[in-house]
């Protein structure tokens, strides 16, 4: 457990370990993986909006959100278990614009959906 208080790379094993769905292990590995060898006490809020900002920069604002929000849970587990004093990431306001979509079913997308739905069930 001592090296687990030291770098981000086992308390992000730790917490995915405790449960969660499989996508939030892909987004550590992808987005954390810069934090991987870093002590966790020496995060601040300027690497967490430093990580978000490049990925704003790469054109996803919205996946920026989301790491935030991760990353926040993620430290909000370490500072349960006094892994670390504080949050670093705690109320910081989401980085990217989200914007909702609509879409409407092309004609032979419903005729599927009307068949499926027609079908007995199992």
């Amino acid at each position: 457990m001592e090296r687990i208080r030291h770098c981000c790379k086992p308390v992000a094993n730790e917490f995915v370990k405790s449960g969660g769905p499989p996508e939030e292990a892909r987004i550590i590995r992808a987005e954390l993986a810069a934090w991987d060898d870093r002590p966790v006490l020496s995060i601040r809020r300027a690497d967490v909006r430093e990580l978000l900002a490049r990925i704003v920069a790469r054109g996803a604002p919205t996946s920026a959100n989301r790491v935030l929000a991760l990353d926040r849970k993620m430290l909000n587990f370490a500072r349960d278990l006094e892994w670390v004093e504080a949050n670093p990431a705690a109320k910081m306001a989401p980085p990217g614009g989200e914007s909702s979509r609509s879409r409407v079913l092309a004609p032979d997308e419903l005729r599927l959906l009307w068949a499926y739905f027609d079908q007995p069930a199992p």
